[in-house]
């Protein structure tokens, strides 16, 4: 009986042992389980997920990467085949609203209230990061549209720069329009303002007013801001103080190209504009002024707080992840000081500015003060976040606008049926 009791009380004991190497196993298992990341075939983004990889060791990364020409479509179906994938970096705004609605993203609220994680990311962005107030990304590149100027003009105009009526915050889209006037030749020689050909940046006074057109659930969202800046276009057009809209189509005239040129004033562009104005400069495109003759401004605006056209790239946790904790991690640090440093260093704008990304940018930007306008807090309004497809009905409305066949009564009710077309054949 005694000795049934001994071998009893070691074969419990051995199972304890085993099971306690089982599980510290299963855990070091756990802990060591690759984290699987999906991107796209981006320099940038690689560069950026190796610069985690070398950070950070004891995370084993699963990287799967995609030509970026098929990267919407098969992440689409990778989401609905319930593929392995802990993290994902989405590439348009409006596919990972529709991601969070089909229930494929983690939402972050508990983590980064768990954790203390930096959140400055997200509240720079989170028109697009926090929806239904959830947080459902990590915002690690900016977005964000600025005036850029031809400083020697302006000299040789001796009219005031933008800069000028920003300090006494009048720098509203009808002084825009105004200083256009003062700076061009009125003959078309010598435009003083440009708002490329693209179709959403007719409409950009509407994103300012944070107007959907049509709302994800199919209501259209449109009122008198939405045409605010096609009124001024028709009226600058018609003093030549903007270039045609329509001719500048027909001639595929690139902005860069109208702005190397010396002879226009402004033109309202993106935060990646800097970049190719240093390699204009470099390969000797710029047309009778130098590097130092050129700035940075806030892109006009009529409110009281500074609003800018702004969409962030965002970084995603699957909610199926087995692996939370670990992808909790890497979007977190992508959205950290350590993180957004990477992604200048990488050639991308963080979504933070950091000292780092404005030593990086330094490079690219002629003066201090451009610096401070092109990272200084602002609201970035992310324009139409829908489902719906519409850029055709936009580019109609303003081209018959322009053209004349539309008067400034007609243009709700056309744009209204044409979105109103495009909502039915979308259902």
């Amino acid at each position: 009986m005694e000795k049934t009791k001994r071998v009893s009380t070691l074969l419990l004991m051995a199972l304890f042992a085993f099971s306690s190497v089982f599980a510290n196993g299963q855990k070091e298992s756990l802990d060591n389980k690759p984290l699987i990341i999906y991107l796209w075939d981006d320099p940038v983004l690689v560069s950026i997920v190796e610069a985690y990889e070398k950070a950070h060791p004891e995370i084993v990364l699963d990287k799967q990467l995609i030509p970026a020409s098929e990267y919407r479509s098969k992440l689409a179906i990778l989401l609905a085949a319930n593929a392995d994938m802990d993290v994902w970096f989405g590439m348009v705004a409006n596919d990972t609203l529709t991601q969070n609605e089909n229930g494929f993203i983690e939402p972050l609220n508990e983590w980064f209230e768990k954790t203390g994680a930096d959140m400055k990311a997200v509240d720079a962005y989170d028109q697009v990061a926090i929806q239904d107030g959830k947080i459902i990304g990590v915002p690690w590149r900016g977005g964000a549209y600025y005036t850029y100027y031809n400083k020697k003009l302006f000299k040789e105009k001796g009219v005031k720069d933008p800069t000028y009526y920003i300090e006494r915050d009048e720098w509203t889209w009808d002084k825009f329009a105004e200083v256009s006037k003062e700076v061009a030749s009125g003959d078309g020689n010598v435009f003083g303002g440009l708002v490329h050909t693209w179709t959403p940046q007719q409409y950009h006074t509407s994103v300012q007013a944070g107007k959907n057109i049509v709302t994800r659930d199919g209501k259209i969202d449109i009122g008198p801001e939405t045409f605010t800046f096609l009124k001024l276009r028709k009226q600058m057009e018609a003093e030549k103080s903007m270039d045609s809209l329509i001719d500048m189509k027909v001639s595929r005239l690139h902005y860069s190209q109208a702005f190397f040129k010396g002879n226009l004033g402004m033109v309202i562009m993106g935060e990646w504009f800097p970049g190719m104005l240093k390699d204009g400069y470099d390969k000797g495109s710029f047309i009778d002024f130098g590097w130092d003759d050129w700035g940075i401004a806030r892109v006009p605006n009529n409110y009281s707080d500074y609003r800018t056209w702004g969409v962030p790239t965002m970084v995603n946790v699957a909610s199926r992840s087995n692996n939370k904790e670990n992808a909790f991690k890497f979007v977190s640090w992508l959205g950290s000081e350590e993180g957004q440093d990477v992604v200048a260093k990488a050639g991308a704008m963080p979504a933070v500015a950091t000292e780092v990304a404005k030593e990086e940018f330094s490079t690219n930007i002629p003066d201090e003060e451009s610096l401070i306008y092109f990272f200084e807090d602002k609201t970035a309004m992310p324009g139409p976040i829908t489902k719906y497809s519409f850029e055709e009905s936009l580019g109609v409305v303003a081209e018959e606008y322009l053209l004349g066949e539309l008067t400034d009564d007609q243009l709700i009710p056309r744009l209204t049926e044409l979105l109103e077309q495009s909502i039915k054949e979308s259902n």
